[in-house]
């Protein structure tokens, strides 16, 4: 009877462990459920933000852009010789007889601006800062694009691409953008292009998957009129 009971004694003992682990098991399991739970709700965080970027990084980068162009209005008008002799002469191009409207001097010149001066359209040039320091662009000028078409010695060509907004030009999205010139026509006196609307142009080389625009080649430049 006493081994007996030893026996039965021992049986629960190695029950109880038996259950005890498989309790443990569990509550392992539990743990890495809850661990996989925690994952995957950061993964699907990272991911709504990186395909819904901030409004106010948006709001902020368009107010940047309407105070850099009214910036570049003001200078613009700040040189206007009238300007300069006070309120009284701001007549703004309007003549006040019965004579049929008219602006007064129109500037009929326009400029041939070669995009990166010297060192043309290439790769490892930082062309939103050109075009920052060559502002402001006006109606009509032109932009020259020169660079070398595909050739056993450059392997990696340049294009250009006219992106259709803001947001498309900061990440460098090409998906909807318009190729403008290929690798072919940037040789001998360079691709031209007219500023001859009144609308922001975002411009980007648009080879190598974008890494190209996103090494710095892209620039926007928002046209001006000019009067004197």
């Amino acid at each position: 009877m006493e081994g007996e009971g030893g026996s039965e004694g021992g049986a629960i003992e190695e029950a109880v462990v038996s259950d005890g682990r498989r309790l443990h098991v569990y509550q392992m399991d539990d743990q890495r459920n809850v661990e996989n739970f925690k994952r995957n709700m950061r993964k699907r965080r990272l991911n709504a933000e990186s395909s819904n970027p901030s409004k106010m990084v948006l709001i902020y980068t368009k107010m940047l852009i309407l105070v850099t162009i009214i910036a570049a209005i003001l200078t613009v008008g700040s040189s206007n010789a009238n300007f300069q002799k006070g309120p009284q002469n701001w007549n703004f191009g309007f003549n006040h007889t019965n004579e049929p409207f008219r602006h007064t001097n129109p500037v009929q010149d326009s400029r041939r601006i070669i995009v990166g001066g010297s060192d043309n359209w290439r790769f490892g040039f930082n062309y939103t800062e050109w075009a920052r320091t060559n502002a402001p662009f006006f109606f009509n000028d032109t932009l020259v694009f020169k660079f070398n078409p595909p050739s056993d010695s450059n392997a990696h060509p340049h294009s250009i691409y006219l992106l259709p907004n803001l947001w498309s030009f900061l990440r460098c999205d090409l998906r909807w953008a318009k190729r403008v010139a290929n690798t072919s026509q940037g040789g001998g006196e360079g691709f031209e292009f007219v500023l001859n609307k009144w609308k922001p142009y975002y411009f980007a080389c648009g080879e190598s998957n974008g890494f190209h625009c996103q090494s710095g080649m892209k620039f926007f430049v928002m046209p001006l009129f000019r009067w004197y």
